[in-house]
């Protein structure tokens, strides 16, 4: 493959934040790129660069304008929207939570817990240092209000799986200070 249709493919599926692209230092990723390839990434991460801006910019905005249960509403429906792009891989395990976890333990999670009894899920992804969310700036947004986001994310994601309507707490988070983020999902 080459660096450009690289390039081309992390952003497709959202993969193009400041995150990815620090993965190669600011010469190797300009390293063998054409004038207008390495004019594209600059302007891609300009883009993300004003994106995330903006993105922490509005979320200040609903800190200081709405209440807690409006941000809630607002941001979860956000997360469920968000999910959508994903629900189809999840309809892939309905009614097999465990072959879900075991999948995402493959694919990102550290460690996930399924007490089928009690009809709670414990999740726990990887230490990181930064939201994994490409709109979030850690630099710029201060606020863990990003956090409902990913309760909505989550409950639309388990709902599929389960095929019942489910409660998240996010239990840990980068955004609250955490070295990881960590959610518990109740099946009701």
């Amino acid at each position: 493959m080459e660096r450009k249709d690289f390039f081309k493919s992390i952003c497709k599926y959202g993969l193009c934040s400041c995150a990815a692209f620090t993965v190669f230092s600011h010469n190797e990723t300009y390293a063998g790129l054409d004038d207008d390839e390495d004019q594209n990434l600059k302007n891609l991460e300009w883009k993300l660069g004003f994106i995330q801006k903006r993105f922490a910019r509005l979320m200040g905005i609903f800190d200081t304008s709405l209440e807690d249960s409006k941000k809630r509403e607002l941001l979860e429906k956000l997360g469920r929207e968000c999910a959508k792009d994903f629900k189809e891989e999840a309809a892939n395990f309905e009614g097999n939570i465990e072959g879900f976890l075991d999948d995402i333990m493959k694919k990102w999670v550290e460690k996930a817990e399924y007490d089928k009894e009690k009809g709670i899920i414990r999740v726990f992804d990887k230490k990181r240092e930064t939201c994994f969310c490409p709109f979030v700036n850690m630099s710029l947004l201060t606020s863990d209000t990003m956090c409902y986001c990913s309760r909505g994310w989550l409950k639309e994601i388990y709902e599929t799986v389960s095929g019942k309507p489910v409660d998240v707490k996010v239990t840990s988070s980068i955004l609250r200070g955490g070295e990881r983020c960590s959610s518990e999902i109740t099946i009701l």
